[in-house]
Order: C-alpha cells, then structure tokens, then sequence
C-alpha cells in the first residue's frame, strides 16, 4: 500500500483583505495527489504544487508546504510570514461527523473573521494556571526599600512610605521623578483603565502600561526584598476561567481589549456581533453569533458557529495530514488536506 494526499484547493474569486467568504459561490476548485513533499503556490485563482527545490516564479505567492517525514505527511507553515497558515475550527470533526472544536492553549492566535486574539492565560478546575510567554505578562522587576531620605512620590508629593505602600522606581526617570508609592503607580494604572461587566465575562480595555514622561514599559509585578507586589488590574475569578487579549493595530490609542471569560455553570459562553452574545466584537467581519467557547473535560474548547468569514486557529508548527479531512486558509484560499492509501500494481 502506499500513502498519497489529496489536497483539494478552493479560492474565493474576490480579493478581501486576507478573508474567505465561506458563504460564496463565486470560488475556483481544483484538486492535486500528493505523492511526495511539494511546496504550495498561488498565481491569481490557480493554485499548483512544485518540487522543494524548484525556484519560485516571483508573481506566485507561496502558500505551505506538504512535508514528508517517516512516511508521514505534514502540513509546514514554515517561511509562510506574508500569508499566514490557519487551521479551520469547523474542519476539525469527531468519530459521528460532527464538529469537535479546538482545543485552545496559552499561546494560541484566535482568528474570527479580520480579528485576532492571543490566549493569555487559563486557570482549570483544578487551580492549575497556564500562561502565555506574552509582552502583557512577563515583565517583572526585582526592587529593594528605597533609603533615600530625599525621596517623595512624583503623585501625590509625600515623603513617608510604610511596608505596605514603599517607595519604589518602576521606570528609567531619575532625579524628583524617580520615586513614586506602590499604591499611587496602581491607581494611576486603574485610571487609564476601562472596566465593563459582561455576561459571564469582564472587559478591560487597557493601555500599555508605561510611563508618559520616559515612556518605559512599567512592570507588571515588583519583587522586593520579602514580597511580590502586583501592578496588575486584571481580576481573576476563582472559577475556572480563559484570558483573552485582542490584537489588531489599530488600538494603540485606546488600548488592547482584554477579555476574562469564567465558566461556572456549563452554559457556552457566545461570541460575536449581536446583542445575546457573552461577548461582542462589534466588527463587520464578525458574525452575530460567530462562535462558542466550552469548558469540558478539563479544555477550553472553541467551536464554530457557521459564520461567514470563519473562526481560525495560526499554524506555528507542522500539522500531520490523517485520514480525517483538515482544512487551513492561507488568505482567500482554503486548502483540505486528507491522506489516503492506494494498492500498488505488480505491473506498475
């Protein structure tokens, strides 16, 4: 027996910024076998295979690889930088037919229609927490008492600091502005901070958190001599809950949306643009109810909805091709991929 890939390529006719309209008809479809490792390329609405070797045609835009590896088949992302690889949510079914959902880690790009969102942290029901390796998150800041007799804080002007509100230098400025109190750098974070209740969720929309004089990155936590102090405003429920963080370009002035999401009760928590949803994006590319988010069996699961332009998870890493059907979008065209076996002839 020998194993091949049928890899059949659907593009959408309309060029739309990176989407898939996966309600259209207007779509070129072709299929391709593939028998050994072949890259990917498009050139208008036609997609075809080449050798790795071969040298790419500089009008064709390179899509992924098919990689081949121990008799294995994979899909590799690698040097996709201009037309990232997203793995399809509702491609994904289990053993009836029906769709499984993602399971979703810390680390993970959300894609739902043009917006994108970075999984931060999740906190199980076992109180084990997982975090992302994320800008958000990870700055720290080892600090010791201040003994500067001299020092007062750049807020609020005193000069007396106590154990539970010290002095401490979150940022590069020096001089009358080198000192400010624990608790005035908090309240002054909380300020630029918008907080809204949401069903079974909490918004935040933050601003980076750095100092508007120096403009340095402020810690999220300071490690001093016997404790941690925290910086962070983001509220954690003891229920098992999902941080999720937006990441579109556009927000630098309003700041980053992030979302805490707790699951309590075992009802899907709604994504999308109408108004029953748990959370709304109020974006055009999103559906009015895009996607759901389950907690089960210990996962975070996100499924989709049938929405128009798709709920998409990146590829970071080579994804192996299986006798269950898997489907990525590179862009406007959507890539299924399934491995299958065919007899080999004596005569052949």
């Amino acid at each position: 027996m020998q194993q091949f890939v049928e890899m059949k390529a659907v593009t959408w006719q309309k060029d739309s910024h990176g989407l898939f309209d996966y309600e259209t008809q207007l779509l070129t479809i072709e299929k391709h076998v593939i028998q050994q490792q072949q890259k990917v390329y498009r050139l208008g609405q036609e997609v075809s295979t080449s050798s790795p070797d071969s040298e790419q045609d500089e009008s064709q835009q390179y899509l992924t690889t098919v990689q081949e590896l121990d008799n294995k088949f994979y899909i590799n992302p690698e040097g996709c930088e201009e037309n990232e690889n997203f793995l399809i949510v509702r491609s994904l079914k289990n053993s009836q037919g029906g769709q499984k959902g993602y399971k979703m880690e810390p680390g993970d790009i959300i894609k739902l229609g043009r917006m994108e969102y970075l999984i931060m942290e999740t906190k199980d029901k076992d109180n084990l927490v997982n975090q992302a390796q994320s800008e958000m998150l990870k700055f720290e800041q080892t600090a010791s008492y201040v003994t500067n007799s001299s020092a007062t804080c750049r807020f609020c002007l005193m000069d007396t600091q106590t154990i539970e509100d010290p002095f401490i230098s979150p940022c590069n400025c020096k001089g009358t502005c080198q000192f400010v109190h624990f608790n005035c750098m908090k309240q002054w974070i909380e300020s630029r901070c918008q907080i809204k209740q949401l069903n079974n969720a909490q918004s935040y929309r933050l601003k980076q958190q750095q100092c508007e004089l120096c403009e340095s990155v402020l810690p999220l936590k300071i490690q001093m001599d016997d404790r941690e102090l925290s910086l962070d405003v983001i509220q954690r429920p003891s229920t098992p809950y999902l941080i999720m963080q937006s990441r579109h370009r556009k927000e630098k002035k309003q700041g980053k949306a992030v979302y805490v999401i707790q699951f309590q009760n075992g009802e899907p928590i709604k994504i999308g643009r109408g108004h029953q949803c748990d959370i709304q994006i109020s974006d055009i590319s999103v559906s009015r109810l895009h996607a759901y988010i389950k907690y089960q069996d210990g996962n975070f699961v996100i499924l989709d909805n049938n929405s128009k332009f798709g709920t998409l998870v990146k590829l970071y890493q080579a994804y192996r091709i299986e006798e269950e059907k898997v489907a990525v979008q590179v862009g406007r065209t959507v890539l299924t991929f399934v491995l299958k076996q065919q007899c080999i002839s004596e005569n052949h």
